[in-house]
């Protein structure tokens, strides 16, 4: 008796384990039995059947295949899901809008184009379609008086899958003033999130940056944690993690302004050494002198060593985004990474972003972006890095 009223129980909340994802971040359980061009209807044990909006509907998910018209007029069965603010067929990223109507059965489509093989070539464009980002290119050029020149390309791309999210990131920035390098900064860094819950995630990442302004000549990190997505819907994102991480330093001992002073200073102490040289009364000493002068003349920094680090940290993310206005976007990303080995050294950056379209892949992005660094003074450089750049984004 025991086990048929546990089956029974099991088969009602498995009866009923359809859901409707709202733009407004709501979610509807119940059972879905159908969709036609204008409304969603679902069954529900506490309000009776429900008939939504369909332009107020983000996505739904099925517990059980069930007939989808798309909008070739093709009909497929199929489990829908929706995860990470994705609509899903039989798990594979789907355009929401390419579903026309849905029922329980192919039946309820007398005469529509069959399909099967449709349906697979709109899953097999829409899988095609998984990867997605946009790409940022700025430019500033000044001649006259001061000769100046800055140059900022970033890009971002990511893959979303039915349990998974691939992130690669890349900047760079250049800059010259009076044929005098002094900006040159490149960082790429890849984030694989693995969903085993709805919302809750797993990450590993990797990252590698040089930033000769602070004198980082390699900054390498490895590592992972956990994170989860707390707000997700259509206006607004927000998700944090924390990990740890193995991080791995060289530091030069210039910046590129200082070395072009100390190389030019070096290399004339060299030549007027080599100008007033004379030989001592051993001739081995005396040549070993010759060489040096030499090998300063050529390379005066050659003595200069660069110094290394290892250590551990941990790693504390917030991004947040949200949509303002009609069609622009806000966002806000902050990292802290605390060194677990020495207790008050840290590094802090933060990124903020302002969006605004000028046509419907082209946009116009203010952003700036703020870098602090606790040792700085060590190593001889300020402990804040401002940027503020207005760059082209193109999103794909």
């Amino acid at each position: 008796m025991f086990f048929r009223v546990t089956l029974a129980v099991l088969v009602s909340a498995y009866a009923v384990a359809d859901g409707v994802y709202l733009k407004n971040g709501d979610h509807l359980s119940g059972q879905l039995t159908s969709m036609d061009e204008g409304t969603v209807h679902l069954k529900t044990d506490y309000a009776g059947e429900l008939c939504i909006q369909r332009a107020s509907v983000l996505g739904v998910e099925t517990d059980a295949p069930m007939a989808l018209q798309l909008t070739d007029g093709s009909v497929v069965e199929a489990v829908a899901g929706f995860r990470a603010n994705t609509f899903l067929v039989d798990g594979e990223p789907c355009a929401w809008e390419s579903i026309a109507a849905i029922a329980a059965t192919v039946d309820a489509f007398p005469g529509a184009e069959g399909s099967e093989e449709k349906g697979e070539a709109k899953k097999e464009e829409e899988k095609a379609k998984r990867w997605s980002g946009s790409v940022d290119m700025g430019l500033s050029l000044r001649t006259g008086n001061t000769d100046k020149s800055d140059v900022t390309f970033s890009g971002t791309t990511a893959r979303k899958g039915a349990h998974d999210t691939l992130t690669l990131n890349f900047t760079s920035a250049y800059g010259e003033a009076e044929d005098v390098l002094n900006t040159r900064r490149m960082k790429g860094d890849i984030k694989w999130q693995v969903y085993p819950r709805e919302r809750l995630y797993l990450f590993v990442t990797t990252s590698a940056e040089r930033d000769d302004g602070r004198k980082l000549d390699l900054r390498t990190q490895w590592g992972g944690g956990v994170g989860y997505d707390f707000i997700e819907n259509e206006k607004r994102n927000l998700s944090a993690d924390i990990g740890a991480n193995f991080t791995y330093e060289r530091w030069e001992p210039f910046t590129p302004w200082e070395r072009t002073k100390v190389k030019d200073e070096r290399r004339l102490n060299a030549l007027s050494r080599l100008a007033s040289y004379t030989p001592g009364t051993s001739r081995i000493q005396s040549l070993r002198d010759f060489i040096n002068i030499l090998l300063d003349i050529r390379n005066p920094l050659r003595n200069d060593e660069t110094t290394t680090e290892e250590f551990g940290s941990l790693s504390l993310t917030g991004e947040y985004e949200q949509q303002v206005f009609k069609d622009s976007t806000l966002s806000e990303k902050m990292v802290l990474l605390p060194n677990l080995e020495e207790m008050g050294e840290f590094r802090f950056n933060n990124e903020l972003a302002f969006t605004t379209p000028i046509s419907e892949a082209l946009n116009l992005r203010m952003n700036l972006k703020s870098e602090y660094d606790s040792m700085a003074d060590d190593k001889g450089v300020d402990a804040w890095d401002n940027t503020l750049l207005t760059t082209l984004n193109y999103k794909f």
